[in-house]
């Protein structure tokens, strides 16, 4: 398994750690875990057009309980790539795609399989914090219910869609479970 996998790996479990911890407001740490095979699993099945339940993303719940959570979000991790993810690739990159577009058009991919609603990015490049990215058009439901974002944040135009990225410690303050079960109700 070479640098990039083990790193990713680690980081997909610290984050399911994290997430599990917040929704479960300390009390439970194996909510989620990694997906088996993180994708891959799935994304051979999806070319024969079969599904294969929580098998979409890096993540998914272990304990129904965290079920919404997973119900409305698709996550991908991604741990390193401090040269590749840049935000200010996307305004002056000269052309060259976007890692990070890159890693959130195959999210929507598999988020449009799997019947989520939103993909969210999961961030670290090396010696940095935790972030999260993830389409505005959810903004405005969750400040709805979250109230308005009152912290850092970067919000990316890139002509065709629009993004914020902010600090995934941050984005988990902001947001609650409550939060994400009651847009969940609404959009049902």
């Amino acid at each position: 398994m070479g640098t990039k996998a083990k790193k990713g790996s680690q980081f997909e479990r610290d984050i399911s750690r994290t997430l599990s911890l917040w929704w479960s407001d300390g009390k439970n740490d194996a909510l989620c875990w990694r997906v088996l095979g993180s994708g891959g699993r799935s994304t051979i099945r999806a070319k024969f057009n079969k599904e294969t339940a929580g098998g979409y993303g890096d993540l998914t719940f272990t304990d129904v309980v965290m079920k919404p959570f997973f119900d409305l979000f698709l996550v991908e991790c991604k741990k390193g790539y401090t040269k590749d993810i840049d935000p200010l690739k996307i305004i002056d990159g000269k052309g060259k795609t976007n890692f990070l577009i890159t890693v959130y058009e195959k999210a929507e991919k598999e988020r449009k399989f799997a019947g989520r609603r939103y993909s969210l990015i999961i961030f670290e490049r090396n010696n940095h914090n935790s972030c999260v990215m993830f389409n505005s058009k959810i903004i405005e439901a969750l400040e709805d219910y979250a109230g308005c974002y009152n912290g850092k944040e970067l919000l990316i135009n890139t002509g065709d869609e629009s993004f914020y990225i902010m600090i995934l410690e941050n984005f988990l303050y902001w947001v609650t479970p409550e939060t994400i079960k009651l847009l969940l109700e609404e959009e049902h």
